[in-house]
């Protein structure tokens, strides 16, 4: 047996990518400004019906149904970035909740561009005469 003791393999190194130049301040492009949707104030809070004593009385609810977030036109990921309360067992949609919901929020007004001045074209030329298809031959 020998007593040489072996020694650990060296990895090979990885290469590494080169940095590459940064851009100078001049030519850098900023991000296109996008508008974002502003909702009035603090989330409206669903209600619900609910019989109590022979009589409907109204009282908060958990959350919006998923009917009446769809009826404002949210779905269940913006709803829960913007903060609103969903309860997904429910099931009725109410008129009053989709309204609040749709008082509350103001969607976007989409981003104005410019138009470029309409120019005059200048004369255009005669259009050409449409070619007639060649007639089919019949081989006899």
């Amino acid at each position: 047996m020998s007593s040489k003791a072996k020694e650990p393999k060296a990895k090979p190194k990885k290469p590494q990518a080169k940095a590459g130049k940064a851009r100078p301040k001049a030519e850098q492009v900023p991000p296109p400004k996008v508008a974002t949707p502003k909702p009035k104030g603090p989330a409206p809070r669903a209600v619900v019906s609910s019989r109590h004593e022979g009589t409907m009385m109204e009282r908060e609810a958990r959350g919006f149904s998923l009917g009446e977030l769809g009826g404002a036109g949210f779905g269940t990921h913006e709803a829960s970035r913007l903060g609103l309360a969903t309860d997904i067992r429910r099931r009725t949609v109410l008129e009053k909740n989709v309204e609040s919901l749709k008082s509350w929020f103001v969607p976007p007004k989409p981003a104005t561009v410019p138009k470029p001045a309409a120019e005059e074209p200048a004369e255009a030329p005669p259009a050409k005469p449409k070619r007639r298809a060649p007639a089919k031959k019949t081989g006899k």
